[in-house]
């Protein structure tokens, strides 16, 4: 058996934590990790008081790449916020540096059961907004939204 310590490697920074939310389940708080869905996905099963990630793919903030949240058809289900960078869950790469590429992902959490979209919007060197300027920027344009089918279930 090897015992192991230490924070990182020799030579390299250590690596960020995952994020993680804490949850209350038998009257004890608990960290749990928050789970990273792959790029692509369309319908997300959470559990009240539970979060997920789903990727949006890379981008450069310095070259103009955004993501924002346009919509949720109803907040009292599930709430979302983009995260970027660190905050995304199971990374620890990238960085806020202007033309550093950063890993984006819109995290969700189940509140009440039942089910709602969440619309998620990419524009570069604009305020989030439909109709929003998609002719610049890391990814291809135009870059269709992200369409989430929530579901909160007990």
């Amino acid at each position: 058996m090897i015992a192991l310590s230490g924070c990182g490697l020799i030579g390299g920074p250590a690596p960020s934590p995952s994020p993680t939310v804490s949850t209350a389940q038998d009257g004890r708080s608990a960290a749990v990790p928050v789970e990273l869905l792959t790029e692509g996905t369309t319908s997300v099963d959470v559990a009240p008081g539970e979060t997920v990630q789903v990727s949006l793919g890379t981008g450069s903030q310095g070259i103009g790449d955004d993501w924002g949240d346009v919509s949720i058809s109803d907040d009292a289900v599930a709430t979302a916020e983009v995260v970027r960078g660190d905050r995304v869950a199971t990374t620890s790469a990238g960085s806020d540096a202007p033309g550093g590429e950063i890993p984006f992902a819109v995290a969700i959490e189940g509140h009440a059961p039942g089910t709602t979209t969440v619309r998620v919007l990419y524009c570069t060197r604009t305020a989030i907004a439909e109709g929003c300027d998609q002719s610049k920027g890391t990814k291809e344009a135009p870059v269709a939204p992200a369409e989430l089918t929530v579901t909160v279930s007990e």
